[in-house]
């Protein structure tokens, strides 16, 4: 079997989606043997490979996809030549990864970092992605292009979003408002107006922010 980790770390049905959520710098690929147990059976071997800063779940499991494909069949040319030797994981170190629900997509200004939404964000693509509430309005979050942001000044206090669209015609991405520092008003014809909440669209950089009415 072919595991999307580095066993015994997230064992379970979402590993890519988990390593991304916890921050990790690397992750890789396992070939295993199956046994009765979920993902616990002994590892024939394991291949690393580096999580970038701004990768999506998808992204990260079509490069482990490949990743993988090298590795089975150098375990499977072992196997066949009776040189393949499978080692019992360490129990101790063994975290999981439990199947993705609608219930992790909800963005938690209050309890989550700046850089906790972004992994959530990344992670939680495709399914079931991202919501967060924005003046009693639910807003989808995109992870198509983090590092820019957007603020929505519906209050007296500016909101930050990592920038994908105008909120009112496409969507945004969660960030916390301590990363932002002064905000350009957007000059875009295609962003300029007002949103469907009747405010203002503004623009920001990354480690800008601004307050004030709209």
């Amino acid at each position: 079997n072919l595991h999307a980790s580095l066993l015994p770390r997230w064992r379970g049905a979402a590993p890519v989606a988990h390593a991304i959520l916890a921050g990790d710098g690397v992750t890789g690929v396992s070939i295993m043997q199956m046994d009765a147990s979920l993902d616990t059976g002994p590892v024939y071997a394991t291949r690393e490979a580096t999580i970038a800063a701004d990768a999506t779940t998808p992204a990260l499991t079509e490069k482990l996809a490949d990743v993988g494909a090298a590795l089975l069949i150098d375990v499977l040319r072992d196997i066949e030549a009776g040189t393949a030797t499978a080692t019992a994981q360490d129990e101790s170190r063994a975290t999981l990864a439990p199947r993705l629900t609608r219930g992790a997509s909800r963005v938690d200004w209050a309890a989550m970092s700046g850089r906790e939404v972004d992994r959530r964000v990344r992670a939680l693509q495709p399914w079931p992605g991202t919501v967060a509430l924005v003046s009693d309005v639910e807003v989808p979050p995109s992870a198509n292009r983090p590092g820019n942001m957007i603020i929505e000044a519906f209050d007296p206090a500016f909101v930050p979003y990592y920038y994908t669209g105008f909120f009112g015609g496409a969507t945004v991405c969660s960030a916390s408002p301590t990363m932002a520092r002064t905000v350009k008003r957007t000059s875009s014809p295609r962003r300029s107006g007002r949103s469907a909440s009747g405010s203002r669209g503004w623009r920001a950089h990354p480690g800008e922010s601004r307050r004030g009415g709209t």
